[in-house]
């Protein structure tokens, strides 16, 4: 038996619920009071955009005070704290967004979500930030990673009668270059031996090791390594530059240079990153004097005593505070490197080489710039190290320059972060 007082129906309450008699409207569209059944909420909504009794659908007030529909307080009077209140919340509508195409974001591009506070919209009223998969057809497909590393690498010895001292190492996500130093008296355990040796046990290491891991720890393990393996005497032992540069699945770059063996980057707003160790430089000024001031057509290499003194002078000075570190048989040197972290997306190529490519733009101005040389090596690595090499050859006395030897061995690596569909 159907309820004699229509206004106790409990809310949303209809005809295939039991109920005989529709509650009536107290306001409706346009003024005009209208009495008729209202639809359910959930066909309401399954309606179509273009129907018209969609449009503006009044707002019921039952007997017991609450509400079901839309509420419209210019027209029911003591109906302001019904529009406060839970029962009148603001309903969800697809067809509402539609109608704020200009503040829906375009169609997926790819980019990532940028999260803001959203404009007050709807009469004057504010919502609830809009859920970015409302919207099928705009949502915002979150960005991957759209760069990947692409290396070349490049070198020639300095003399033809002798193996180069410069090495090279990869991996799928590093960089490795080395620059053995020259002795007067090399014996089987040269600057080159070192070089090889202590790079073919970095790059395992790199590899086995998880990308997170610190490029310092890793490589003073590196040298504890080889050290023990071959019973190698700090300050009496071969010693070698050495560079690093690593990236990882975070977008970061480490890198990590110990000797003179430059990393120059470029990055996206055209600006240079260097990362430099300039403190071999600073030691022994004398003895590195003595050794430059030779006759025309004659270097510094061609004089075994004052070559020797400066040997000795740098070995005094080799991993000690005040002096210079380098890789040797001290892991001690790893922790004093010099250090450099970037984004992947902020930088546009690396360059890791030794001195003799370094020598082009610092001494010979040949490129005159970095910004050029990094030009000429992501066109062809290998002219970069010719044009050095040819430069070197305009000066056969070393009056100009005045340097160890005539040709000193040159190596290289670029690293460019290119879009993935183009590597």
């Amino acid at each position: 038996m159907p309820d004699a007082d229509p206004s106790r129906r409990p809310l949303g309450a209809s005809r295939r619920h039991g109920g005989d008699l529709w509650p009536q409207v107290v306001s409706g569209d346009r003024g005009s009071d209208r009495v008729g059944p209202v639809p359910d909420v959930r066909t309401r909504r399954r309606r179509s955009v273009d129907d018209p009794r969609t449009r503006r659908q009044p707002r019921v007030l039952l007997g017991d005070g609450r509400t079901r529909g839309r509420v419209d307080r210019h027209r029911v009077r003591g109906a302001t704290h019904l529009a406060r209140s839970g029962v009148a919340r603001r309903r969800r509508c697809p067809r509402a967004r539609l109608r704020r195409r200009g503040r829906l974001p375009q169609q997926g591009t790819g980019q990532p979500v940028r999260r803001r506070r959203h404009p007050a919209v709807l009469d004057g009223r504010s919502q609830r930030p809009r859920r970015r998969s409302c919207h099928p057809k705009r949502a915002a497909v979150p960005a991957q990673n759209p760069r990947v590393a692409r290396i070349r690498t490049a070198g020639r010895p300095g003399s033809d009668d002798r193996p180069s001292q410069d090495r090279v190492f990869t991996t799928p996500n590093a960089v490795i270059v080395l620059d053995g130093a020259s002795q007067p008296n090399p014996d089987a355990h040269d600057g080159g031996w070192l070089a090889d040796t202590l790079g073919s046990q970095l790059r395992d290491r790199l590899i086995a090791e998880p990308l997170t891991a610190d490029l310092g720890a890793v490589l003073a393990q590196a040298i504890d390594g080889v050290a023990r393996r071959y019973a190698l005497v700090p300050g009496r032992g071969p010693s070698s530059t050495i560079s690093i540069v690593r990236w990882n699945d975070t977008d970061m770059i480490d890198v990590l240079v110990l000797g003179d063996s430059p990393v120059v980057a470029l990055a996206r707003t055209g600006r240079l990153r260097q990362v430099r160790d300039d403190r071999l430089a600073q030691v022994a000024p004398a003895e590195r004097q003595a050794l430059r001031d030779t006759r025309p057509g004659q270097f510094g290499f061609d004089r075994p005593h004052q070559w020797q003194a400066l040997v000795e002078a740098q070995r005094r000075q080799r991993n000690t505070p005040g002096g210079y570190w380098i890789a040797e048989a001290d892991p001690e040197a790893a922790a004093h490197a010099v250090r450099a972290r970037w984004n992947t997306r902020d930088i546009v190529a690396v360059l890791a080489m030794t001195d003799g490519v370094a020598n082009g733009v610092d001494r010979y101005q040949t490129p005159d710039n970095w910004h050029t040389a990094l030009t000429l090596a992501r066109r062809s690595p290998t002219d970069l190290v010719n044009l050095v090499h040819d430069t070197e050859l305009t000066d056969p006395d070393g009056t100009r320059w005045p340097r160890s030897k005539r040709h000193d061995d040159k190596a290289l690596a670029l690293i460019e972060f290119v879009r993935r569909e183009t590597a």
